[in-house]
């Protein structure tokens, strides 16, 4: 092995005792947030899961099994323990090194075929050279820029990628023919390049759907569906559908920032609760019970779509769609997850990751 390759081994290694320590913090927040005792779950099913995963990594810690099966009184051995999905099964699912590129929000409209599906693209920064919505090469200056602008009210800046959790997504409303953020921020290039510099955009806020506004609606509440194709038949499975829905007052709906997740069934209906990031249940939130919810429309339609463009993505296995409504009932996809696609959403809420599915994954991983 060459110094080079003996470097780049030391510093993989690194990076995962990283990862592995802040998911072992993560857990055990969760744990002692919930108050677990270890009588809490039966000691011969956390053994099962145990020696289950520990087919893919020799210390399996328990108290990711003991958290999901407390939340969701159904320990199943099948739950993945989110240091062992990031650290072992989404690396081998997907390619990483490609991921970047087909998860930013620029690339889109050039790589799908529906456009009209997507958010509307204002200006792109794509390397540092602006362009408008049709990718031609604008000659940026302030009076150009707020021109493109001009004819908006609520405008929403994001970072082309990595915007994952709410990161840096800013919404800024029209005032004085200027766009101001909740913090006093004025649009302009000074601030682009300050707290950007480069590959974000900016698009026009989605006024969403009145059966979505229910939820909140100060936040656009999305439609999370994960997607999975197969190691053994190459089928594309949507897995799972959540309903993602910001706190009051919250202009995003991530969890991170207060929001809850609420699993959709097969019958397009809510679960009877939704979770927090710390795994509380609200069988009541903003001032709605789920159980009482009416189906969520064209569900089904949106998993069409996930489906079908899961199926472009060749170098991607595992992947989630950030679907919402529009005012109109019109589906609008709002982002397309490739990388650190949680799975708590899920497995709070009472499924395994991949299901019946389980066992191909561990075997490919095992295998590759």
């Amino acid at each position: 092995m060459s110094t080079k390759d003996y470097i780049k081994k030391i510093i993989k290694k690194l990076l995962y005792l990283k990862d592995e320590v802040i998911w072992g913090r993560h857990v055990n927040k969760i744990y002692r947030h919930l108050r677990i005792k270890k009588t809490d779950i039966d000691k011969e099913l956390v053994l099962k899961h145990r020696l289950y995963w520990g087919q893919l990594k020799r210390n399996v810690n328990p108290k990711w099994f003991q958290v999901y099966s407390y939340i969701t009184d159904n320990p199943e051995i099948y739950y993945i323990p989110e240091n062992i999905y990031f650290n072992i099964i989404e690396e081998k699912l997907n390619n990483r090194k490609l991921a970047l590129a087909y998860a930013d929000k620029n690339f889109y409209e050039v790589f799908y075929d529906n456009k009209e599906i997507f958010p509307e693209s204002i200006i792109r920064n794509i390397d540092g050279v602006f362009y408008n919505r049709e990718y031609k090469l604008i000659n940026i200056n302030e009076k150009i820029l707020n021109e493109y602008l001009s004819t908006y009210q609520k405008i929403l800046l994001k970072p082309s990628t990595d915007s994952g959790g709410g990161k840096k997504i800013h919404l800024f409303f029209k005032q004085n023919d200027r766009f101001i953020n909740s913090q006093n921020h004025s649009l302009t290039l000074d601030y682009l390049k300050y707290h950007y510099n480069e590959n974000f955009v900016i698009q026009n806020y989605i006024q969403q759907s009145e059966y979505l506004a229910q939820f909140n609606s100060s936040s656009v509440n999305t439609i999370r569906i994960f997607t999975y194709r197969s190691v053994v038949t190459d089928d594309i499975i949507p897995l799972h559908t959540v309903l993602r829905i910001g706190k009051k007052g919250n202009y995003i709906d991530d969890q991170n920032v207060g929001g809850v997740a609420c699993k959709i069934n097969d019958n397009y209906r809510l679960n009877d609760y939704a979770t927090d990031i710390l795994g509380k249940k609200y069988y009541k939130y903003n001032g709605i019970i789920f159980a009482e919810m009416k189906e969520i429309p064209k569900v089904e339609e949106m998993k069409n779509y996930a489906a079908l463009n899961a199926k472009k993505n060749i170098h991607s296995r595992v992947m989630g769609f950030d679907f919402t409504l529009d005012i109109n009932d019109n589906i609008k996809l709002i982002e397309i997850n490739h990388l650190w696609t949680g799975i708590n959403f899920f497995q709070m809420n009472g499924s395994s990751v991949f299901g019946k599915y389980t066992d191909e994954v561990v075997q490919f991983c095992k295998n590759n």
